[in-house]
């Protein structure tokens, strides 16, 4: 299910996974994938820190990380 696309909307999600402790630009990265792509796209917040972990350990920058850690999450994948 696809949830209806506004400002508030994706506001609310951004601060929902910011209060969660992800970085401001991957919460804002998977409000927008959320927005996009409904309910079917992963936003464990335990299995993006895993992942985000997983790739900075493998000597990916910060802003690296987090981006890939979320398209991870987007595709399902269990890692890059």
């Amino acid at each position: 299910m696809r949830l209806a696309a506004s400002p508030e909307v994706y506001r609310a999600l951004a601060k929902h996974f910011t209060s969660d402790d992800v970085p401001r630009p991957a919460a804002a990265h998977m409000a927008a994938e959320v927005l996009t792509h409904g309910e079917g796209m992963e936003t464990s917040i335990a299995r993006f820190d895993e992942v985000y972990r997983s790739l900075r350990s493998q000597g990916f920058d910060d802003e690296a990380a987090q981006h890939l850690a979320v398209e991870s999450l987007e595709q399902g994948h269990e890692g890059v």
